[in-house]
């Protein structure tokens, strides 16, 4: 039995797109997007030709007008990508409980990789957003610390069940800590071409700091207090 086409499969061959074609679109926008965003990051958007992103991608120039109405589209594009990858991101969970300065260290660590992972859209953004106002907004909105310390703050009150900061105390810790990861991997490692080894040691020695003078549990609390008797037998 033949079954007749629907409407859209009729409008698509009517139109010249078909399921192939429909593929194929997408995998050259990709590849310009793909393409766009190591230019961008590697010699900054106003240094890039539609030229050279077309060439890189494999494809024809006249495609990134046809799909993006050309480079300023072309940027946007990448900015909504971004957005939409950031916002489906699952929070890796950390272990709850045990001592707050490993916690933080680890929840340092975390955030620090999760930026990295977005260099280049760093690279691409950050330049524009010092000079382009409504640039700015977008960047603060995708990976400001405003977004990620909503999601610092839960991991927060995840490390300490026993409730020993308050809330004040996991709001500010949880700034901090978002400003602090930007920072550091925008000026240690983008700018000043840090290894991921040495931001790492960074981490743990701003995860002691930040606990200084914190509140213990109890159970870490005893632990210490025994560890101090026992260096004094000898």
């Amino acid at each position: 039995m033949l079954i007749p086409p629907t409407r859209s499969e009729r409008n698509s061959v009517a139109a010249g797109v078909g399921p192939r074609r429909k593929h194929n679109r997408e995998v050259r926008r990709q590849a310009l997007l793909r393409a766009a965003t190591e230019l961008f990051a590697a010699q900054g958007f106003d240094r890039t030709t539609t030229r050279e992103i077309s060439s890189r991608a494999g494809c024809a120039e006249g495609l990134i007008h046809r799909y993006f109405q050309g480079k300023d589209g072309l940027l946007q594009a990448l900015l909504e990508a971004e957005s939409e990858t950031v916002s489906t991101q699952q929070p890796e969970s950390l272990p709850a409980g045990g001592d707050l300065e490993e916690g933080i260290c680890r929840l340092l660590e975390v955030e620090i990789d999760s930026l990295w992972r977005h260099r280049e859209f760093l690279c691409v953004t950050v330049p524009k957003a010092v000079l382009d106002p409504a640039m700015g907004n977008h960047l603060h909105r995708v990976l400001g610390p405003d977004r990620r310390k909503n999601a610092i703050r839960r991991s927060l009150l995840e490390l300490q069940p026993d409730g020993l900061l308050g809330e004040d105390e996991i709001n500010s810790l949880a700034e901090t800590i978002a400003t602090l990861c930007l920072g550091l991997v925008l000026a240690r490692q983008l700018i000043f071409g840090a290894g991921s080894g040495e931001t790492r040691s960074l981490a743990a020695t701003m995860a002691r700091t930040l606990c200084t003078g914190m509140p213990r549990s109890p159970q870490i609390a005893s632990v210490i207090a025994a560890n101090n008797e026992n260096s004094g037998v000898f």
